[in-house]
């Protein structure tokens, strides 16, 4: 089943770190309006249920994606960040983005450091940790930030990338792709089969904080949980007989003999 370039387009470009989803909740929502009964629980998980007979089955993605929350507004109106999720440093330098205040407001901004001519020798060469990184919003100082800007600490922050088609038409750029793209897979998937019926109680499960400060092994444990932790709470005796959980996989790659680009493992 292809996915929908322009779902997966409309998913990608949604703002939606750990602890911060409601943007994409709202999404899912939407595309799922008409499909079965909503519900949802403390932790910001959403389900849908199409169906109340035979076996119990889940089609869980997480919504978030890695990230960064507003640590620290220095004096001279920059924005130090905290991680959300596994990054690594060598990607950070010079890429833009997006600071989602309180109210509602996407504030542009790119990552900036210490200029290389004012760094150490031994330091030019290395990567930059988080700690070196700021993020310049065009402030002139921390009050500019906070009064005009609307700037505060715990604010999230993501990549502000557009999603965008390549050469190949196979092949698309953008953000958030782990784990929209299973997302998306989710939503069509489950669409597909309660329009064409099935002989299942089908609970389509858009979950929370897969990537969190800790790395949770585990896909999307916490929406499961969180969904048995639901069923409790509404005094509902079933539980789920099937997952089928809908993530990226990136990780299966190998080096060719030349050493000089990932090939896919089959």
């Amino acid at each position: 089943m292809a996915i929908d370039s322009d779902l997966l387009k409309k998913f990608s470009e949604a703002h939606g770190i750990s602890g911060h989803e409601d943007e994409v909740r709202n999404l899912v929502a939407q595309e799922l309006e008409g499909c079965g009964e909503f519900s949802s629980d403390g932790s910001g998980s959403l389900f849908c249920t199409n169906g109340d007979s035979g076996p119990r089955v889940m089609l869980a993605a997480h919504m978030d994606e890695i990230g960064f929350l507003v640590q620290n507004i220095t004096a001279n109106g920059f924005l130090q960040l905290v991680g959300i999720g596994g990054w690594w440093p060598h990607t950070l330098l010079s890429q833009r983005v997006l600071v989602k205040t309180r109210s509602g407001r996407s504030v542009q901004g790119v990552i900036g450091s210490k200029p290389p001519h004012f760094l150490p020798e031994g330091q030019r060469n290395s990567v930059m940790s988080m700690e070196a990184l700021f993020v310049d919003v065009g402030a002139e100082s921390a009050e500019q930030v906070k009064n005009e800007f609307g700037i505060h600490l715990g604010d999230p922050v993501v990549p502000d990338a557009a999603f965008s088609p390549l050469e190949n038409p196979f092949r698309v750029m953008g953000k958030a792709f782990d784990n929209r793209a299973g997302l998306s897979v989710m939503i069509e998937a489950f669409k597909t089969l309660c329009r064409e019926g099935h002989p299942n109680t089908l609970i389509a499960a858009a979950t929370v904080q897969e990537l969190s400060l800790i790395h949770i092994s585990e896909p999307t444990r916490l929406g499961m949980i969180s969904y048995a932790v639901f069923c409790l709470k509404k005094k509902k005796t079933h539980d789920t007989d099937f997952y089928l959980v809908c993530l990226l996989q990136l990780e299966k790659t190998t080096r060719d003999k030349h050493h000089d680009r990932l090939t896919p493992l089959p």
